[in-house]
């Protein structure tokens, strides 16, 4: 089974959110500065390595 985790994003994150409720997967939002404070400090900001940063804070609330 799969489970979808992704940062709140306004708009974006309610579409996304409101499409797997519709589909009935599991799913977690979780606030940006969340998913920071978890992993400490760290350096570099943009797509990928935001993707790389929820991945392994989904791995590590499985």
């Amino acid at each position: 089974s799969h489970r979808y985790c992704f940062e709140n994003t306004g708009n974006y994150g309610l579409l996304l959110a409101s499409l797997l409720e519709e589909r009935q997967l599991l799913y977690y939002q979780v606030p940006a500065l969340e998913i920071k404070l978890s992993q400490g400090i760290q350096r570099g900001k943009n797509d990928k390595v935001d993707a790389w940063r929820i991945a392994r804070y989904a791995k590590m609330h499985e």
